[in-house]
């Protein structure tokens, strides 16, 4: 695990989409953490989790970025400690695709062209996005080689942490900036789902769980659902622990797969 959970005491006019900017959270990530916070009339005063301790995701190498879409998160592992960031993903019909790829150009100021696709439904879109602040791009992009795809900045922070884009990953403008300057080309980068993560440490077994699809659009929309335990996750839990599994509360273990706060909780007793 790296990081710590903070407590943030909100200033007045504070609302979710500048808290978590002003500390690279994304939207969802801080609605599930505080389910019972109003994210747009925060009082001052009111004390906000910020969920900076993470587990680190498994199912790609720690080399170059790792992008955990299950998460809302890119990890940068040309650093140690390994740094990682909040981004806007795809939403339903234009999902981020997973896969391994690589950085293939780098573009300060990038000029945006919308796809035939965009300007069908979108008929105000103009053909052509220079730089500047009506650019989608923001001021850095990251080309995923042989791909579509890009990981760049935003005119539109309130996007990070959201499943907003046309499948694009999205970062916090001051985010992009600083991993641009870091990522050569040819860096890999890996696009993975990984939503529920375990890890043993210190002698204790930790669970992680972020919320799908459907409990993200639940914050969005401001509506109430229950949750499902996804196949083959109280297997893999058990197969983590090793040892450690006779210590293992399991109704703490179903707390945290039904809440999905997005941050590490002991499991063990």
């Amino acid at each position: 695990m790296i990081g710590e959970d903070k407590i943030y005491v909100a200033q007045e006019g504070d609302t979710f989409p500048s808290i978590g900017e002003a500390h690279s959270i994304g939207f969802v990530a801080l609605r599930a953490a505080n389910p019972d916070i109003a994210p747009w009339e925060l009082k001052a005063g009111k004390e906000v989790i910020l969920p900076n301790r993470t587990i680190l995701p498994e199912s790609a190498p720690h080399k170059g970025l790792v992008v955990n879409i299950g998460e809302m998160r890119i990890y940068d592992f040309t650093q140690s400690p390994p740094k990682y960031y909040a981004i806007g993903i795809g939403r339903e019909a234009q999902k981020t695709p997973a896969g391994a790829y690589k950085v293939g150009a780098k573009v300060k100021n990038p000029t945006w062209r919308p796809t035939e696709r965009m300007l069908a439904e979108d008929p105000e879109l103009k053909p052509v996005y220079p730089p500047g602040p009506d650019n989608p791009l923001g001021t850095r992009a990251l080309y995923l080689a042989d791909s579509l795809y890009r990981i760049h900045g935003t005119n539109k922070p309130w996007g990070v942490g959201r499943r907003a884009s046309s499948g694009c990953i999205r970062m916090y403008p001051a985010d992009i900036e600083a991993v641009y300057d870091r990522i050569p080309t040819g860096t890999p980068v890996h696009i993975i789902s990984e939503p529920i993560k375990v890890a043993v440490e210190n002698g204790d077994v930790w669970l992680e769980a972020h919320p799908d699809e459907i409990m993200a659009d639940a914050y969005e929309n401001d509506f109430v659902t229950d949750m499902k335990v996804p196949d083959g996750t109280l297997q893999m839990i058990t197969e983590r622990a090793g040892d450690l599994r006779g210590k293992i509360d399991w109704a703490k273990v179903r707390d945290v797969l039904l809440m999905r706060p997005g941050y590490p909780v002991k499991i063990t007793s």
